[in-house]
Parts: C-alpha cells; sequence; structure tokens
C-alpha cells in the first residue's frame, strides 16, 4: 500500500459510520486519479457505498433493522452543494417537512439552488436542484428561506390556523426575530403571515 492510499484509508477509518464524503475532499492525499481508484477498490471490498458518482459514504449498519442504512436524501443533498459550492434553499414538501407541516415522504426532493439545473437519482428518489436568482438565496438565513418556501408551497388558501402554530413551535425567538427583519420585500401576502408568525 503506497503512502496516499494508506492516508486515504486512514482518514476513513478514522471517521464515523455513516460520514458522508465527496472525493474533493481527499484530494490533499493524493490526486484525483490516484483517490478515485483507491475510492473504487474500497466500494468493491464493500468498506465504502458510492452514491453517486463523486459522492461515497462510509455504511452505517442499524442493529434494529439488522442492515445497513443510507444516508438522508437532504444529507446528500447538501454535500453535493458543498461539493460544488452552491447555496441551496429547501422547497415544496421537501421544506415543509423540514418544518413540520407534513409527514408525507417527498416523492421527488427540490431545492432552489445558485448552481444550474441538475437532477439525480439516489436509491430510487429523484432528487432536483432548480436554478433560481441569488436575489432568493441571498440577504436572508437559511431558516428564514425555509419558512417562504414551505409558505409558497402551501399558498395562500391553504395557510391555517394550525400551519401558523407549528412554524411558532418550530421556530425560535431568534429565527422570529430574523423572520421580521430580513423577508421585508417577500410579497405583501407572504409578509401578512410572518409577522402573525413572530407576533
Amino acid at each position: 500500500m503506497n503512502n496516499s492510499t494508506s492516508k486515504i484509508k486512514k482518514h476513513l477509518s478514522q471517521a464515523k459510520d455513516g460520514y458522508l464524503f465527496s472525493i474533493n475532499e481527499l484530494l490533499n492525499y493524493a490526486s484525483y486519479d490516484t483517490t478515485k481508484k483507491v475510492l473504487q477498490r474500497m466500494e468493491k471490498n464493500g468498506e465504502i457505498v458510492r452514491v453517486i458518482d463523486g459522492i461515497y459514504s462510509k455504511p452505517k449498519f442499524s442493529k434494529l433493522l439488522n442492515k445497513n442504512v443510507p444516508s438522508s436524501i437532504p444529507d446528500v443533498a447538501n454535500k453535493i452543494a458543498e461539493k460544488f459550492a452552491w447555496n441551496i434553499i429547501p422547497s415544496g414538501d421537501v421544506a415543509l417537512n423540514m418544518l413540520h407541516l407534513s409527514t408525507q415522504v417527498p416523492a421527488c426532493y427540490e431545492y432552489l439552488s445558485n448552481g444550474p439545473y441538475r437532477e439525480y437519482e439516489i436509491y430510487g428518489m429523484k432528487l432536483k436542484f432548480k436554478h433560481t436568482t441569488n436575489r432568493l438565496l441571498g440577504g436572508m438565513s437559511s431558516k428564514s428561506a425555509l419558512v417562504i418556501q414551505a409558505i409558497k408551497s402551501l399558498g395562500e388558501e391553504n395557510i391555517t390556523a394550525d400551519v401558523l402554530q407549528t412554524l411558532k413551535e418550530v421556530l425560535s425567538e431568534e429565527d422570529k426575530k430574523a423572520l421580521l427583519d430580513e423577508c421585508k420585500r417577500v410579497p405583501a401576502w407572504i409578509y401578512e403571515y410572518i409577522k402573525k408568525i413572530g407576533a
């Protein structure tokens, strides 16, 4: 085993089970081609799992399920965004799920991104990144952006007292203050609900 290979293997052996990583994170140990060959061998031996091209994970065994469990798709989405230096915001059912406004497993995981349009298939599920303007991604915290996307996804006619109460409960006082401060340029109907959430 050469020095580059041993460094990569040592780094991964010290990582916790379920560790999700991109090939880029290992390039300080070896060249791209060498790193890819090492990872391909490790994948073949069952030491790591290839999630998509360039993204891998260490197997994580669940005693409850008596099998290895895959990385969550939101974690994979964040790792892809990190790899390409994109800013992303969960949208649609993903945003609703993250804010406890829906218990339904998304049929498609959608994110808004300042990168190009990309679509992946992961564990038989679709993961989509839709390009949007920087204006939507900049100037507000990730939590504020998440709330805006959830409200847009529901639509004005579906914002009930229960929805507002749930958002009040899942957001900290700091989140609510940021929401009121950061979202003054959103459509007026959305800001009316933000004022109720922050009250």
